[in-house]
C-alpha cells in the first residue's frame, strides 16, 4: 500500500488522532505542551537559540489551539478559569522567549503539570464510563469518582 515507510507512519498517526476522543486530544495537547516547555527550558540553559525558538513556537501554538477550543457555553464556570490559565501561560512563555530566562518557563511548567494529570484522569473516567455503558446498557452512569464532583 505505502512504498515509503515515512508515509505509512504519517498515515497511521493521522488515523490514530482521528480516532481519539476530545478528552484524549486535550490530554495529548497538554502532554505535548509540557514536553515543549521542558525542551525550551533545556535549550535556554544550553544556549541553543534555534531550539528554544522552535519549542517555544510549538508551545505557543498549542496554547493558542487550547484557547480556540474553549467552549464557553458547555464549559460553564470552568471556561473562564481555563481562559485565565491559558492567558497566563501565553504571557509566561512569551516573556521567557523575550528575556531568555528559565524562571518564566518554570512558572508555566508548574501550571501545566497538574493539568496533564487532571486531563489524564478525565480521559480515564470517560473510558470507564463508556465501558460501563456498553457492558450495562440502560444503566445511568455516575461520575462520582471525578475530582470535585459532589454526590
Amino acid at each position: 500500500m505505502y512504498q515509503n515507510p515515512r508515509a505509512a507512519s504519517l498515515a497511521y498517526q493521522k488515523n490514530e488522532v482521528l480516532n481519539l476522543s476530545p478528552a484524549e486530544i486535550v490530554a495529548r495537547l497538554y502532554i505535548t505542551l509540557g514536553h515543549n516547555l521542558k525542551s525550551a527550558r533545556e535549550a535556554i540553559v544550553e544556549g541553543n537559540i534555534s531550539a528554544r525558538g522552535e519549542h517555544i513556537s510549538r508551545a505557543l501554538a498549542i496554547v493558542g489551539e487550547l484557547h480556540t477550543a474553549l467552549d464557553f457555553e458547555k464549559g460553564g464556570e470552568l471556561a473562564p478559569i481555563f481562559e485565565g490559565l491559558l492567558s497566563y501561560l501565553m504571557k509566561e512563555i512569551t516573556t521567557a522567549n523575550l528575556k531568555n530566562e528559565t524562571k518564566f518557563l518554570d512558572n508555566a511548567i508548574r501550571v501545566v503539570e497538574p493539568l496533564i494529570e487532571a486531563w489524564g484522569q478525565v480521559d480515564e473516567i470517560i473510558k470507564t464510563n463508556e465501558k460501563d455503558v456498553v457492558e450495562n446498557p440502560g444503566k445511568i452512569v455516575e461520575i462520582e469518582n471525578f475530582p470535585g464532583a459532589t454526590g
